[in-house]
């Protein structure tokens, strides 16, 4: 081995050694944070409000259960979807959102969904899900009026029957005071004809879980 093989070689174990033993350290240290983690998670629960520990609860039961979550198809989707769309994934690969994703199932192919609490549909201008959708599962409706699925709004659960001044759903709204209005209790109220269920107002709802849901039309 000459000179310079040999300044290569003892380069190569000196950065070898200070790898090994910077992972050894980054190690130590995440050892250290779980230990001051099994301090903190407790301490952090005792002084839980009964409010916060109780959407805590929820929270974990919500996904704990996936059957109670609510997904609904893509904008435009004929009554046959899932016998028309060849889960070719071109709506998933085009949605600038990536609100659109493959449910996996044993039972044939997965097939594209929309869960409002992961990521809403946000009525693209030119709703590119539709245009690449060869097969015709999605279809473009020419006044642009779609209809996801049904809202529904747990009104015991919603902060302004509970007295707090909260708009949320209705600022966020694509479609304000068409979709969706507030009565003279601050309420929302969604219209039937006029809301598409993007789901825009299920994902910002500071609730937990939730206090509107979708469900398949």
């Amino acid at each position: 081995m000459n000179e310079e093989e040999k300044n290569v070689s003892d380069r190569r174990r000196f950065f070898f050694k200070s790898l090994a033993g910077g992972m050894e350290e980054a190690g130590a240290a995440y050892g250290a944070i779980k230990e001051i983690q099994k301090e903190v998670d407790p301490l952090r629960i005792i002084m839980m409000s009964d409010e916060d520990w109780d959407r805590e609860q929820k929270k974990k039961a919500f996904l704990a259960n996936p059957s109670k979550r609510k997904f609904v198809r893509p904008p435009g989707a004929v009554k046959d979807f899932a016998g028309t769309c060849t889960s070719c994934k071109e709506c998933v690969t085009v949605c600038p959102r990536s609100a659109i994703k493959l449910e996996f199932t044993t039972k044939g192919e997965p097939l594209p969904y929309i869960d409002a609490r992961q990521a809403p549909c946000v009525l693209c201008l030119e709703y590119p899900c539709i245009t690449v959708c060869e097969p015709g599962a999605l279809k473009r409706d020419p006044q642009n009026r779609y209809h996801m699925g049904n809202l529904t709004i747990d009104r015991d659960q919603c902060l302004s029957k509970g007295g707090m001044e909260c708009s949320t759903c209705y600022d966020v709204c694509p479609k304000k005071d068409e979709a969706i209005v507030l009565d003279e209790n601050g309420l929302p109220r969604f219209s039937k004809d006029d809301c598409p269920s993007c789901g825009v107002c299920v994902f910002y709802c500071p609730t937990w879980p939730s206090s509107i849901t979708i469900t398949p039309p």
